[in-house]
């Protein structure tokens, strides 16, 4: 069996700690001939372990002119940064800049997709969400690894999330199957879009990386930077991570000094900074400044870190917390916490429970939502640590699926495909 993976954007956080671990797995198994991996040109796929890798081919995808920043403002309906007056005026540019160029290049692009699944026999869809619908003409697999901006309107605006939602549909219906991260994002799925996707399969993601880094030591240059103790929450700056209603929690936490916050994740370093102009960074600055919190003493931001200081920085944590709104499959922070002895702190939300389930150290859970119940989770963390951290010392030995084991899950899913396919043709 021959797979491409149709990965023409490649996501930072998530996508890419998956699809670093998953491509290879599949490489590996016996009943795939070859993968090929197709993404954008110039990435460095190397830095992720994906160079080199035996029966997994490289493929470059041609960028389209039309999928820039200034092309998707112009694509975008209303007014230019809401400037009175100016919609008109973007329309214009619009038919000017774009017109019928974009409608042939986006037939280019589905036309590469057909050249990039030459000789495979399927084609496998591991992050949809946001793209463009383009019909492979082969088997297609998809993963949807989550609902998020569908349920959460506020993470890229209501107008947005309608298109989302469409494009989804588009996705979904096109799917010989469709995987899913965790029964919970399967019933948002059906509550969405139908009863029928009641049959997507459920394949776990929320596991180690093969290459964790546990003994690894943490980097001198952010050694020198961090206090020797610490509490940590790793995200990027999305609304539904959930950075506000941490912070409120935090600047009522009476041993913020003894224990400060170290936030890491792609954007977390704007922060503490007067870069940059984005309503969501803006907010949460004035709330830090309100609050009284202060950067170097009460939290840390230290923006995007590298895989080999992930796993050093979890590591020498007092404790994780993880105070998300929503999530696909779990958490690979909380995974990764949970596997060197850390306690965690955690959001009592059905994947997070769905994901912990079989997980034998005590989870302090709590109200996402709710400032006062972070508050009391981390207040009950400290004043009986002893006995939550034996408790996530004896978690290290829980059993884990491997890698090994989600990649034969999909070759299954990636067979069934191929053969519904097939019936569907011959009926």
């Amino acid at each position: 069996m021959k797979v491409l993976i149709w990965c023409p954007h490649v996501n930072m956080g998530g996508g890419i700690r998956l699809l670093s671990q998953l491509a290879p797995a599949l490489a590996h198994r016996r009943e795939i001939e070859a993968v090929r991996l197709a993404g954008p040109p110039g990435f460095k796929w190397e830095k992720f372990g994906l160079a080199g890798v035996p029966r997994l081919e490289l493929y470059e995808i041609t960028p389209s002119p039309h999928s820039g920043w200034v092309s998707r403002q112009l694509r975008r309906e209303g007014r230019i940064l809401r400037v009175r007056g100016t919609g008109r005026a973007k329309n214009f540019l619009a038919r000017w800049l774009l017109g019928d160029k974009a409608v042939k290049w986006d037939k280019e692009w589905a036309e590469q997709m057909r050249r990039a699944s030459g000789g495979c026999d399927v084609v496998y869809a591991f992050w949809p969400h946001r793209q463009k619908f383009y019909s492979p003409g082969k088997p297609l697999v998809c993963t949807f690894q989550d609902t998020t901006v569908l349920d959460f309107p506020e993470v890229i605006g209501l107008q947005e999330r309608d298109k989302e939602f469409a494009l989804s549909y588009e996705w979904l219906r096109a799917s010989a199957q469709v995987v899913v991260s965790s029964r919970a994002t399967r019933s948002n799925l059906v509550r969405l879009f139908g009863q029928e996707y009641e049959s997507a399969i459920v394949i776990p993601h929320a596991i180690l990386p093969t290459n964790h880094h546990t003994h690894a030591s943490l980097s001198r240059a952010l050694a020198r930077r961090l206090p020797t103790r610490y509490v940590i929450f790793p995200a990027n700056i999305t609304t539904h991570k959930n950075h506000y209603t941490l912070f409120v929690a935090w600047s009522r936490f009476a041993r913020r000094r003894e224990l400060p916050l170290i936030l890491f994740g792609e954007g977390t370093e704007t922060l503490t900074t007067n870069e940059g102009m984005h309503l969501l960074v803006d907010r949460l600055r004035g709330l830090i400044g309100r609050a009284g919190l202060r950067a170097g003493e009460d939290f840390y931001a230290l923006g995007y870190v590298g895989d080999a200081d992930v796993m050093p920085l979890i590591r020498g944590a007092a404790a994780l917390v993880m105070p998300t709104l929503a999530e696909g499959g779990g958490s690979y922070p909380v995974e990764e916490a949970l596997s060197v002895g850390v306690p965690v702190l955690c959001s009592d939300i059905p994947v997070m429970r769905e994901h912990l389930a079989g997980r034998s150290a005590k989870v302090l859970w709590f109200d996402p939502e709710s400032a006062d119940s972070i508050l009391r989770a981390l207040t009950e963390l400290f004043d009986n640590y002893d006995e939550y951290k034996a408790a996530a010392l004896n978690a290290v030995h829980d059993l884990r699926y491997t890698w090994d084991d989600i990649a034969a899950q999909y070759v299954r899913a990636f067979r069934a495909a191929i053969e519904k396919t097939e019936n569907e043709r011959q009926q």
